[in-house]
């Protein structure tokens, strides 16, 4: 358009009941991915106590009843809806929330909260192993403990070859969880491929509760990590627990990187392995500013020379309040970067129709009475691992292609991986220099690609998978903050 001229814009002015109707529309989309992510992306500590729905003076009320008689009666689009009073209530009640300004403050539907406590407790019904791809094979990476896998001996690094009479090579991986994942109690025989050995198993699948998961790192130091508290989280962590007991171990690392919060309760039993009985685990801080302290069950069933903590940003609310507090009364030392800064504890209120209300109840603070909230647990150590690690690569939008001297968060992104994977690169900025074409040619032709040197949607989502695959394969020199807590064990 020519600068030189002006268009007049013309505009549509809203009634007031359009204004609302837009804008409940645009909450309630997003308050379905928002129940979903919470955990993951914001953090929470969560009460374990259902509280009562508070008594409201309902003749408070009756205007909004008036509308939504009228909107019922009356209003044209009604039969557009399937069930229009009930949208309508979630729909103000999404309104009304996000006014608030307290984005932890939040109304669950039925089905939203069934989905918000799958989430949490990352349960589900199968054998309990975890795996990866590797060139159109599947390796079983982790055998949670105690789990049918478990029982029946599978090992990590076994490869599935099989699972009932289907050869699983080269399907996708949504295709094998589907052959492998089952009610409990079903069977499946799945035949591995472990060296040039062929074992065929037949395992009961069974519920699986994976919130934890153990092992026992070279150097006889144990290794925990702890993906969200959830309602079986104290019991599985305390299971690797004595296992490290029964193996003379006295060296413990917790991985909380990436653990957005949980259940109250989950943590108090994970704190009360490492304080002593009685001692402060957070103290919670109320409306009128009473304090209330939880305190250690003492459940603790060894002790360790040494408690490592690995943290990073995304480490969040009931994760900060278990890094604080071993890091205030067990002398822990906290590795990584400084966590999220969420210090403020929800509860549910549920209703008889299956729905609640996530809500603020108080603040809580470190035992010695120090509030992380916008602040965070800062490290004892500080240890940043490779950018590229906490990237979100570029989305491309259409057939884009970005060629050398151009200049792009793609071509950032490709710059990046580049350098994690050992490729000589001259800068990460995301401007398309000389070497990084050359470094970019050499990489596509590695991967059977054509050397032209640009850079497509296709390319960078080849170098994400490989670079995903070199930090797999390549932990032992890649994950910094281990390096460092093992280091620090080690001294």
């Amino acid at each position: 358009m020519d600068d030189n001229k002006r268009s007049i814009r013309l505009k549509k002015y809203l009634w007031p009941d359009e204004i609302r109707a837009r804008r409940s529309k645009r909450i309630k989309t997003g308050l379905v991915v928002l129940a979903i992510s919470m955990s993951f992306v914001f953090g929470f500590v969560l009460s374990s106590a259902f509280a009562p729905a508070a008594v409201v003076d309902t003749s408070k009320l009756t205007r909004l009843q008036q509308i939504m008689d009228v909107i019922e009666t009356n209003w044209y689009f009604g039969n557009e809806h399937s069930d229009l009073e009930t949208d309508m209530v979630n729909d103000a009640i999404s309104g009304m929330l996000t006014e608030l300004g307290d984005k932890y403050t939040t109304y669950f539907t039925k089905e939203e909260l069934e989905a918000f406590s799958n989430a949490i407790n990352l349960g589900y019904e199968g054998i309990g192993v975890s795996f990866f791809e590797n060139n159109g094979s599947y390796i079983i990476d982790r055998v949670f403990v105690n789990s049918p896998a478990d029982k029946a001996g599978v090992q990590s690094g076994d490869i599935i070859y099989k699972v009932d009479g289907t050869d699983v090579t080269g399907k996708t991986s949504d295709e094998l969880v589907t052959l492998v994942k089952g009610k409990a109690g079903s069977e499946v025989t799945i035949i591995f491929k472990r060296g040039a050995e062929e074992i065929t198993m037949v395992i009961t699948r069974g519920q699986i509760s994976n919130t934890a998961y153990g092992k026992v790192l070279t150097g006889n130091i144990g290794y925990i990590e702890l993906s969200t508290f959830g309602d079986t989280s104290s019991a599985e962590f305390m299971t690797y627990l004595k296992d490290f007991k029964s193996k003379g171990i006295k060296d413990l690392i917790i991985d909380l990187r990436d653990n957005g919060g949980g259940s109250l309760t989950a943590l108090i039993g994970i704190a009360s392995n490492f304080i002593p009985f009685g001692e402060t685990v957070l103290q919670q801080k109320d409306v009128d500013g009473n304090i209330t302290l939880d305190k250690s069950r003492g459940t603790a069933i060894d002790t360790y020379d040494h408690i490592i903590i690995l943290v990073n940003n995304n480490s969040a609310s009931a994760s900060e309040v278990l890094a604080a507090a071993l890091q205030e009364k067990a002398g822990a030392i906290v590795v990584g970067k400084t966590t999220y800064g969420k210090g403020l504890v929800q509860t549910m209120a549920q209703f008889s129709d299956g729905s609640a209300l996530k809500y603020t109840q108080a603040a809580w603070l470190t035992p010695s009475g120090k509030w992380i909230h916008k602040v965070g647990v800062i490290p004892d150590i500080d240890v940043a691992l490779h950018p590229v690690l906490t990237t979100t690569f570029y989305t491309f939008t259409g057939d884009e292609t970005f060629a050398p001297d151009s200049v792009s968060d793609a071509v950032k992104d490709a710059q990046l991986c580049l350098d994690f994977m050992g490729y000589t690169v001259d800068r990460m900025d995301g401007y398309y220099s000389a070497q990084t074409e050359v470094a970019l040619n050499t990489f596509k032709t590695e991967m059977g690609l054509t050397a032209d040197g640009i850079l497509t949607k296709e390319v960078l989502a080849s170098l994400q998978s490989t670079m995903i695959k070199t930090w797999y394969f390549n932990k032992d020199v890649k994950d910094l903050q281990m390096i460092k807590a093992l280091e620090v064990i080690n001294e």
